[in-house]
């Protein structure tokens, strides 16, 4: 015996990729070339909110997709395309960045900034240690991380010269 889909999942999954996919980034691209500092807010902050909720949505989507279900029937899809449709359309996304995301990061600005600062730092580090002493770096981080390090290097030293 064959179910019927109850929601809209077939439908409304494929045209949400297609909202993020072209036409957020079409609308992106006019935004850079207009001369209206809005639309670059708009869409800056869409990204910055659509990138969060995606990160949200990837390490927690078993249970976001618990949390729409009814009946043995998700409402994900189409609870994530009304998401998407408020972020664009009814600017949902500035909405979230003044409310949230803006305030939280400048709270912790400084604790950011310091913890990408000493990110960079430690890479700076290994790039060193993978050039002064390979052997230690491959002993320490593994022939793979070597590998890469000395790739990152070599393509560094060609876009000086």
């Amino acid at each position: 015996e064959i179910e019927m889909a109850f929601g809209l999942s077939f439908i409304l999954g494929p045209w949400t990729e297609i909202l993020i996919m072209l036409f957020a980034p079409y609308q992106s691209f006019k935004a850079v070339i207009s001369k209206d500092p809005n639309d670059d807010k708009k869409w800056l902050t869409f990204w910055s909110v659509y990138m969060l909720l995606s990160m949200l949505e990837e390490f927690g989507l078993g249970y976001v997709i618990k949390l729409f279900t009814l009946f043995g029937q998700t409402f994900y899809y189409e609870f994530r395309m009304a998401v998407v449709i408020w972020l664009m359309f009814f600017d949902g996304a500035v909405f979230i960045f003044e409310k949230a995301i803006e305030p939280l990061m400048k709270e912790y600005q400084a604790e950011i900034d310091a913890a990408f600062e000493k990110v960079s730092d430690m890479a700076e580090d290994a790039k060193q240690e993978a050039v002064s002493d390979p052997d230690g770096f491959i002993q320490k981080h593994g022939q793979a991380a070597y590998s890469v390090a000395k790739k990152q290097i070599e393509e560094a030293k060609k876009k000086l010269s």
